[in-house]
Formats: C-alpha cells, structure tokens, sequence
C-alpha cells in the first residue's frame, strides 16, 4: 500500500511538470522503466520524440478520423461514432475489435503491462484507462453476471498489480515477509545490502523483533 501510494504520488507530480494526462506519464515511465530523471531530460530535451518513443504518436489526419465511412482495419466494419476506439498512436478501431484484442493478449500473458497497437508496424501503445475498460467489459458468455464481474474485477486488479511490479522492480528494494508468525507485514528494505531489518510489529509485540534476511 505504501509503495502503490509513492507511485501514484510519482505519477501526479510528473502530470503536473509535463502538463500530460496520467495514461501518458505512464506510458513514459514504463518505456523509461520508471527512471524519473531520464523521463524528465528525455522529455524536455525533444517532447515529440520522448512521447513518439512511449508510443504516443498521432499519425492519422483528423479528417480521416472522422470520416463516416471509415472501416475497421480487422474485419472492415464500418465504425460507429459511439463504438470506436482512438489509440495514443493515432490509430482508429471499432470498441469491439479493440476490447477482444486486448482481453486476448492479457490472458495470453497476465503479467504483461504493455499493450501494442493492432496496426501492424506500429509501435504505439495503448493507454491503461481503455487496458482497465476493456478488461472490465469482458463478456464471458459461458458465466452468470456475478462471476463475469469478479472475474472482470480480478482481471483489473491484476494489471494494476503487475504495473506497480514494474515499478517495485525498478527501484533498489526488495519486499520481506516478517518471520514473525503472528505478523501479516512485508517489510520494505530499500538497499540490498542492508541485511538488519526492524518490522512494524514491534509495536505490538513485547519484545524488540529485529531478524535477519540473507542478501540475495
């Protein structure tokens, strides 16, 4: 909970510095790995090319965006204004297209935190806000309405997780489980080589517990 409140703290400061919305400071911090200070030099020494690299690039012409007639580029179905899905890139497709799309690659691989324009050859990457609504709109045809919405919910909560891996990994910290048997914490240690480790248990328990984790 702590690590998950300093990324969401990260993410807002870095909005507010590159005037972005929050699905593009976090395509940015992905792409760079969550190196804050390479986010901030890439960004300002070249924004276009910083945001080109994350994968948020426009490369279609409005007016062919809002064309009446324009197709899906998957099955060729004509795209309702109510029913169409705009990636970072630039790229345009039915809701439908887009939705099954990314529900498929997330059960191909649930860990996966980025998504890749259906467009072949482009490297644009699709925003998490449409990643979390199509994950939460999943069908499920084979299941009652309360268990497509756990399952859809569960689907959600693991994507968020496996972003705030990413981030976790990023930094020079491991999680420990307290060896207390009692205690449900994991404790932070944020330098690796700092073997002694005090959890929060202490506060409730009568005798100091200190205890060791072997570096790995």
């Amino acid at each position: 909970e702590e690590l998950k409140q300093y990324q969401d703290s990260l993410i807002a400061k870095m909005s507010k510095l590159f005037r972005l919305s929050t699905d593009q400071v976090i395509l940015i911090l992905i792409y760079e790995q969550w190196n804050v200070e390479n986010s901030i030099l890439s960004f300002f020494a070249d924004q276009d090319s910083c945001l080109k690299q994350a994968g948020i690039q426009r490369i279609i012409k409005e007016e062919k965006m809002i064309n009446d007639d324009y197709r899906c580029p998957v099955y060729s179905c004509l795209i309702q204004a109510d029913n169409d899905a705009i990636l970072p890139c630039g790229h345009r497709f039915c809701k439908d297209c887009a939705f099954k799309y990314i529900n498929t690659q997330f059960y191909i691989d649930t860990q996966t935190i980025k998504f890749g324009c259906l467009e072949g050859g482009c490297n644009g990457q699709i925003f998490p806000s449409m990643i979390h609504e199509a994950l939460s709109n999943n069908t499920f045809p084979e299941l009652s309405e309360q268990e497509r919405l756990n399952r859809c919910m569960n689907a959600v909560q693991q994507y968020d997780k496996s972003i705030l891996d990413s981030y976790i990994k990023s930094l020079n910290v491991q999680l420990v489980k307290c060896k207390n048997s009692q205690c449900s914490y994991f404790v932070i240690r944020y330098e690796l080589h700092n073997n002694e480790i005090r959890c929060l248990c202490v506060a409730n328990v009568s005798t100091i517990h200190i205890y060791q984790q072997l570096a790995q």
